[in-house]
């Protein structure tokens, strides 16, 4: 699933970050941001830490340090941010609805769709059927056109 965007709830964000310099807001935030798009935790390896958050001195990498252990929680496979998580796994579970409900619709429209072919076909084939013999006769018939039909003729005086 692809994340289009961040829901950040600002009020939250400012009354717990309210201490943080501006080298640990951006740094908080762009982990915030590398942790939503992958879906996941930001990786334990300080090199690819570093790089997602820009960090090019002594000092961004302490405040690196400084965010990860107080915002996030290092598990085997990486560090998590317990909000940011339960964020993900609600737009999980709003895309699997909304696409479990987009094929459901599908699925309808293409059972109409293919009532619509048969009655199509059925209708087609019952016009074909319908028409009679063709006007033209066929060779070695006698040909009917421009006749009235055999009528018994009546007798005299018969009413």
């Amino acid at each position: 699933m692809s994340f289009a965007y961040l829901p950040l709830f600002v009020g939250d964000y400012l009354k717990d970050t309210q201490h943080l310099s501006c080298a640990e807001h951006g740094i908080y935030l762009k982990l915030l941001m590398h942790c939503w798009t992958q879906g996941g935790p930001a990786p334990l390896d300080e090199r690819k830490q570093i790089g997602i958050v820009n960090a090019r001195s002594g000092d961004e990498v302490e405040a690196l340090r400084r965010v990860l252990a107080e915002f996030f929680v290092r598990m085997e496979d990486g560090h998590y941010q317990k909000r940011l998580m339960e964020e993900i796994e609600r737009s999980n579970a709003i895309s699997s609805k909304r696409s479990g409900a987009a094929k459901a619709r599908w699925s309808a429209r293409k059972k109409v769709s293919e009532i619509q072919r048969h009655t199509n076909a059925v209708q087609k084939h019952s016009k074909s059927n319908a028409s009679g013999p063709p006007l033209t006769p066929t060779p070695g018939e006698p040909s009917y056109a421009g006749s009235k039909p055999n009528t018994p003729a009546k007798k005299e005086g018969s009413s």
